[in-house]
This record gives C-alpha cells, sequence and structure tokens, in this order.
C-alpha cells in the first residue's frame, strides 16, 4: 500500500475536495490560503491536516526518484573515466537524498502539530516541542515519532552539513582499491595490460557500491515508510475527532 492509498490521506483529501478547487492544491498554493483570513475554522483544520499529508506523501515520491537516478545507467562519452563519472554521479545523488530523507520527520512534527490541533508556529514545531505535549502521549503517536527521530538520526548531521555549511556528504560504503588485486597476474591470465585491468576493476568496484548505495536507501525508505504508515493510522481517529468538534461548533445555535 502506498501512502496515497492510506485511509488518512483518502480522507483529509475527501474533506477538502467539495470546496478547494485543483488550482489551489499546490502546496505553495495552499500555505498561502491558510495564512490568509478567507477560511472559516473548519476549513482551516482541513486544509492544515491535507497540507502536510500531501507534503509526506511528496517528500517518498521525491525520494522514489531519487533511488531511481542512483540506480540507473549514466551516459558516458568517449575517453572518459567510468568509474570517476559514476561515483560522482552516486555521491551526487546522495546529497540530494540525504535531506530529503532527513526532511520526513520534520513533516512529521508538522502534521502532528495540525492534526493534534497543537497550535505551534511552524518555525517552532521542533521535537522537543511535540513530544513533550499531553496530547501527543495521550494520541499514543509518541512512540511512532520517537522511531522517525532514532531512524533519521543518522542523517541530520549530513544534512546541516550540506544546508548550512556547504559541505559535501558521502555514502557511508565499503571502499576497494584495484592495488589490493593481483593486477599483473589477472592481466597476464587476461591478455591485456596492467592498466586495462585497473580500469575495469575501478568499473566493477563503484558499480558495486552504487548497488550497494541503492540497497541502503531502499532498506532505509522502507523502514522510514511503515513508520509514516503506523503515523497515518494514528492519525485518523484523532482527525475525525477533531473535526467533528470544529463542524458541531460551527452549526448555529
Amino acid at each position: 500500500m502506498t501512502l496515497e492509498e492510506h485511509e488518512f490521506y483518502r480522507i483529509t483529501f475527501h474533506n477538502v475536495d467539495p470546496w478547494l478547487s485543483p488550482q489551489k492544491r499546490t502546496l505553495a498554493t495552499m500555505r498561502d490560503l491558510l495564512e490568509s483570513k478567507s477560511l472559516s475554522p473548519t476549513q482551516r483544520y482541513e486544509l492544515g491536516s491535507f497540507l502536510w499529508c500531501e507534503t509526506m506523501v511528496g517528500v517518498f515520491n521525491r525520494l522514489e526518484i531519487i533511488k531511481g537516478m542512483t540506480g540507473r545507467s549514466i551516459y558516458l562519452r568517449q575517453g572518459e573515466d567510468k568509474a570517476t563519472i559514476k561515483n560522482e554521479w552516486i555521491i551526487y545523488n546522495y546529497q540530494f537524498y540525504v535531506p530529503v530523507f532527513q526532511s520526513v520527520f520534520e513533516v512529521a512534527l508538522l502534521l502532528i502539530n495540525e492534526v493534534l490541533d497543537l497550535g505551534n508556529p511552524y518555525e517552532e514545531c521542533k521535537f522537543h516541542v511535540i513530544n513533550k505535549n499531553r496530547k501527543v502521549e495521550a494520541s499514543g503517536v509518541k512512540s511512532v515519532l520517537e522511531n522517525l527521530q532514532r531512524m533519521t538520526k543518522e542523517h541530520r548531521r549530513g544534512k546541516n552539513l550540506l544546508l548550512h555549511q556547504g559541505k559535501g556528504v558521502a555514502p557511508l560504503i565499503r571502499t576497494g582499491s584495484p592495488t589490493s588485486f593481483n593486477v599483473s597476474d589477472l592481466a597476464k591470465k587476461a591478455g591485456v595490460d596492467d592498466a586495462t585491468v585497473i580500469q575495469y576493476l575501478k568499473e566493477f568496484l563503484v558499480t558495486r557500491d552504487q548497488k550497494e548505495v541503492l540497497k541502503k536507501m531502499t532498506d532505509e525508505c522502507n523502514h522510514l515508510e511503515l513508520q509514516v504508515e503506523r503515523l497515518f493510522t494514528d492519525m485518523v481517529p484523532q482527525y475525525t475527532r477533531i473535526r467533528s468538534f470544529y463542524l458541531q461548533s460551527s452549526i448555529p445555535r
């Protein structure tokens, strides 16, 4: 099941669909609309919940694209060092992957803040603020939130290095060098020169690294998505209850 097929996504979409035109369903437009004074309390709650649900779905869609790009074959021009270009390609995609992956945790904080109607300004939706809230503990999402923090912890430093210090990050993969092989013996058996064997070995090692990085990404994303599915499931009764409160409050007495 994808996140778009989850009950939480379906009900949040269903509730904004009658009054929110398709042209206004971009993330930027929805954020602007939330800041306006044109919405009723019920609409504001419905839109805020859908916005962060949609944002979470978008994050995982982007992770799928990054994984696809990481594992693809790339076009190489004649004379280029294939191993070097492939290695740069892996690192290039990994540097997109790290901040996007870690942002799942940040979006989860904003989603919980919105659905549980905690009322924190977006810039104050930090882990220690959300996690210690009594509504969060009572809702049963505290353990999921702590799992998400733990699972994204590895990439938090990498994201800070990239976005705040402009420093690159490389995937944690096994390293290998063609010089660790008996190059001369391999070259003799293959009937080629040492340089040719070294080049083929470099390409073999970087292809192995590419597969390992892709496997790491896939495993991490699969485990993370399971936690987000749990979060979505926990959000359903909370969303239904709080939305009902808003609907009842809007009924003329």
